[in-house]
């Protein structure tokens, strides 16, 4: 049971609005509590929209701070549904706030197939943030992912499915009027950070993406400042595939892991098939690979997609997260050979191959992915092809 919030307030409205606004000589920026209490303030009526504005404004115009963002996070982690209900024993926290322009969250399938794995994930986002992208929200169905909208749905759909989908809208329902003051100011603030960290069910993992270079060291200070006042939290944190917290497997991605304090950097390789888009395209487009993954146990398994290396690549960041593999490289190589466990003909033809001289099924399994890609034929085809000539010969 999480137990109910009790935090001390350490400042007044004015005050803190004072702290932040006294002129260039005496202003300063906000500790991890006074930005927590700004939070309560607020939401307790005891600090209206003009003086929250007002100190939104001049943070947004110096840089936020990661104690700010670590407090407002704390803050609004204290609002949550889930502050004072039974704990969800959620294993993941995984936001999804980025959204991504013109393409599918293909995350979505990595999800579902941790969730088979005993894993219990809690997806988030806020679906009217970004009008112009594609949030995680209006694909949660299609992929057969529940929606919860209070944390007794929540818990029901972990327990069925392993993973859940909550808007931010009924995780925190305070985040209406912050959408609204963020209209009427007309940007953007401290608050859209922290809502990327607040970790509302208290889970013991978590994913951090960002987008911009240089995010990731901001990232590890604003855990930094959370650590004293949290519980114990293991995260990976990456450049996700236009923000998203997704990884893009045409690209290496550098991820670093922090697990109480404690940082390690590993590099996931580029892991996509060879091609130009045209070629990628012989493999599925987006309504192929869908309908394709909608007819199996396990998306993105026995597929040689370019939409099925992004489903891998982000699952073996997630394995290797939850320590499940002692490498994201080993991670890697376990999410490739689940497809062939998935696939008999490819399964029977990379063992064949290693016995005439490819080092394992793994090497055997990507030999026979370049030849799919470059010769236009899917991976399952062509492997029965290459089979049934053996079995003539």
């Amino acid at each position: 049971m999480l137990s109910p919030v009790d935090f001390e307030v350490a400042m007044t409205a004015r005050e803190l609005v004072h702290a932040v606004a006294s002129g260039p000589k005496k202003a300063r920026t906000l500790t991890v509590d006074e930005a927590r209490s700004m939070i309560h303030l607020w939401a307790q009526g005891e600090m209206d929209d003009l003086q929250l504005g007002a100190v939104l404004m001049i943070m947004r115009h110096r840089g936020e701070t990661a104690a700010e963002v670590a407090g407002a996070a704390m803050g609004l982690r204290d609002l949550s549904v889930f502050a004072n209900v039974p704990e969800l024993a959620a294993t993941l926290d995984w936001p999804c706030y980025a959204g991504k322009r013109e393409q599918f969250p293909w995350l979505l399938f990595a999800a579902l197939r941790l969730g088979k794995k005993q894993q219990r994930i809690l997806l988030h986002g806020d679906e009217l943030a970004s009008p112009k992208r594609n949030h995680v929200a209006a694909f949660v169905k299609q992929v057969g992912i529940p929606t919860a909208i209070d944390a007794n749905g929540a818990a029901k759909a972990l327990d069925s499915k392993g993973v859940v989908y909550m808007a931010l809208d009924s995780m925190l329902p305070l985040w209406p009027r912050v959408r609204e003051l963020h209209r009427t100011l007309g940007l953007r603030s401290l608050l859209t950070q922290a809502v990327r960290f607040f970790n509302p069910a208290n889970c013991q993992y978590g994913v951090r993406s960002y987008f911009h270079h240089g995010l990731d060291q901001h990232y590890l200070a604003v855990l930094n400042a959370m650590a004293t006042s949290c519980h114990k939290q293991d995260l990976v944190i990456f450049r996700g595939h236009q923000g998203e917290a997704e990884i893009n497997p045409r690209i290496e991605n550098q991820l670093l892991f922090w697990r109480d304090g404690v940082v390690t950097s590993e590099v996931l390789p580029v892991c996509a098939p060879e091609g130009t888009q045209a070629q990628l395209q012989q493999l599925g487009t987006d309504e192929d690979v869908l309908a394709r993954f909608a007819n199996v146990a396990r998306p993105g398994a026995a597929d040689s997609s370019l939409q099925a290396a992004t489903v891998n690549a982000t699952l073996a960041v997630m394995l290797r997260l939850l320590q499940q593999d002692n490498s994201v490289a080993a991670a890697l190589t376990r999410a490739n050979n689940s497809k062939l466990q998935a696939n008999h003909a490819i399964s029977t033809l990379c063992r064949m191959l290693v016995k005439q001289g490819c080092h394992n099924e793994d090497e055997a399994f990507q030999l026979l992915r370049k030849k799919s890609m470059h010769s236009g034929i899917s991976m399952d085809k062509l492997a029965r092809q290459l089979l049934q000539h053996v079995a003539v010969a």
